[in-house]
Parts: structure tokens; sequence; C-alpha cells
């Protein structure tokens, strides 16, 4: 390149390269060592995975193989934490470290403490590339400054993270069993029950409170912050415009359990009757965004088996066209227009077999 420029050019290049390879030297001189380590459950610390193990394979690691200049280390550790993803508080740390060259080598006991999706493993190992770390996992024996080194971490964080899935997959399956026998184990029980011996007991006053709540609202035609309102002020206790709506709604009232991924029928006994609650949901729905369509048969169409259908609405977002339903038991979705069609065909027979022959008659008269 020189050839082509002037002297003084030449010079001022080649200082300022010479200064940035130093400084460049100077900071990779002195970054230390990250010592990561993480456990996310008692469980495991309690076969095997415990921080002080971590720690201590580590340090005999750092003993017997790290013979360079990078002699002082600093220890990352996030206990009781998931490695499913990057939101843990030190693992963000040793990130922002490592931004700022204060890090030349990453040193976990084995890749799942650092993480166990293989999407953030592709991010973070790109990350050390770009900031000249090396990651080392002592128990897979492999590192990053390879090719194949991360091909091969690759494939271990492909069986972790299949691992995990796998693990989750069956925790929920044996939940899913444990509620199904009727016990229950997801965190705090709904206001109005205690949990007693893993099981869902009725609590005498909060039950109370919870018969008069839908009273109030379906019977005397309180709205969910009147009736919020009024209990807090009654009992001393905070009860907000969501809470009432979540009782409101809420089918372990009449017996049945509910989630994203599980229902079950007559999981317990019903407190609030089926008729107060179907009634309730209508009522919830007409009061919010159904106010502004005309459902032309709220409140009158049953199911064969006198089940109340509820109201339900898709917009066509390309027309902007709204369409209205009635929705079964089974979450079958009935067109209005449908029903309109057949009511108005049979008004029409009704009209046509009882007056057509009143009429013909005044006709000839």
């Amino acid at each position: 390149i020189c050839t082509s420029l002037s002297d003084h050019l030449c010079t001022f290049l080649y200082y300022h390269l010479y200064t940035a390879k130093l400084l460049y030297e100077e900071h990779k001189m002195e970054r230390m060592n990250a010592d990561y380590t993480r456990v996310s459950t008692i469980e495991q610390a309690l076969e095997g995975y415990s921080l002080d193990f971590q720690k201590e394979q580590i340090s005999k690691y750092r003993d017997l193989y790290l013979n360079d200049n990078q002699s002082q280390f600093k220890l990352y550790e996030d206990d009781g934490t998931s490695a499913k993803n990057l939101n843990r508080k030190n693992i963000k740390k040793l990130i922002e470290d490592i931004k700022q060259y204060k890090i030349g080598k990453v040193i976990v006991y084995s890749l799942d403490r650092l993480t166990r999706s293989v999407k953030d493993l592709i991010h973070l190992i790109d990350l050390f590339e770009y900031y000249d770390v090396e990651l080392i996992s002592i128990r897979e024996k492999v590192e990053t400054k390879t090719a194949m080194g991360r091909f091969f971490m690759m494939i271990i964080i492909l069986i972790a993270e299949w691992e995990r899935e796998t693990i989750s997959e069956r925790t929920r399956t044996r939940m899913h069993q444990a509620m199904q026998s009727g016990l229950y184990i997801f965190g705090n029980p709904p206001f109005g029950f205690d949990v007693v011996d893993k099981k869902l007991v009725p609590n005498k006053y909060e039950i109370e409170i919870v018969t008069l709540i839908f009273n109030m609202y379906y019977f005397d035609k309180y709205s969910a912050y009147g009736i919020s309102a009024y209990l807090s002020t009654l009992t001393g206790k905070q009860f907000t415009w969501n809470r009432m709506r979540k009782i409101l709604s809420n089918k372990i009232y009449i017996g049945d359990y509910e989630n994203k991924n599980l229902y079950i029928e007559n999981y317990i006994e019903p407190q609030i009757s089926s008729d107060l609650f179907d009634r309730t949901q209508d009522m919830l729905a007409s009061r919010s965004d159904h106010d502004s369509f005309t459902y032309l048969f709220r409140n009158v169409c049953f199911d064969t088996n006198g089940y109340r259908l509820k109201l339900s609405s898709t917009t066509k977002i390309s027309s902007g066209i709204t369409y209205l339903y009635y929705k079964d038991k089974a979450n079958q979705l009935i067109n209005q227009k449908y029903i309109e069609d057949q009511v108005v065909d049979d008004i029409n027979d009704f009209m046509n077999r009882k007056y057509k022959g009143l009429v013909m008659n005044r006709v000839r008269e």
C-alpha cells in the first residue's frame, strides 16, 4: 500500500497500526478467566451438580492446564435458575464483561451449565469468537478454538436441549396424571379454596364471598368495579377489577379445572350452579366487546341438552366484516345468519299454513 502513498502518510499508518496492536496485546494480557457455575434446583444440587462441586472441578482444571498469564479469575454464579434462556443475572454480567474485553477464557464444568438452548449457544459462540474469548467445557472436553470443537459442542447442546424438552414433557405428564387423580399441584389455590393433603378444600368464608360476587354481578347487575370496591370496603382486603373478572370466569367454581393444557370435568364438588355460571359468562361477554354487535338470539339459543349457547365473533381482516356466532359446549360455532335464515323460513311456513287459506277465502268473497 505504501508504495503509492507518501512517506509521511505511511509513517502515520504504521504508527497507528502498531499502537493498536500493542493496545490489543496489552488488553489481551490483562484479561481474566471467567468461571461460570449454575444450578437450577435443589434436586440437581443433591445429585452432584452443586455449585461447590462445579467450582472445585474448574479450580482443578485451572491448576492443571492453564499455565498462561491469565492467572486471575472471576466467578460468575447463577443459583436456582434454568438454562432454557439467557435471562439470568450473572450470565448477563459475564456477557457485559466480555464486551468490555475483561474476559479471555470462559470455563464451565459442562455445557448444560451455560445453556441448554442451541439458539443461545450459537449466539454465545459468535460472541466469544468476535471478542476473541475461548470457551472450555471440562466434562465434554471441548473448546471453541477449532472448527471440530465447535461442531462437537453443537451436537452436545442439541442432545442437552432434547433432554430438557423430554424432562419437561415427562414432568407435565406426571402433573396431569396427579391432577386427574384429584390432587392439586399448581401453586396457590384459587380464591375460595385451601389446599389440604394436596387437594382443594372449600374455604367456607371465602366461598360465601364468591357466591356473593356471582349474585351481585348477575342478579343485582353490579359491575366488576362496583363489586371490587364494595368487597374492599367490607373486608379490608384488596379486590381489584381484574380479580373479579378472574373469579367470575373461573370454572373451578362449577367443579371443573381448566388451564391452557388441561381440562378436567367434575374435578371437585361445584360451589356455583352451572346455570348461574353460564348466564354470568353471557353477561360478561355482553358487557364487553359484544355490546357493539346485535345478537338477535342472545340468551334464547340452547342445544338439545339445554345448554345455553355462548356468544362469539370473528372479524375478517381483509374486509373488516364481523361475523357473529353462537358457540355450543363443544366449541362448535353456528353462524347467526344461518339461524336467522332458519327462523325466517319457519315463520314463512307458519304464515303460509295458517293464514294462506284465510286470505284466499277473503279474496274469493
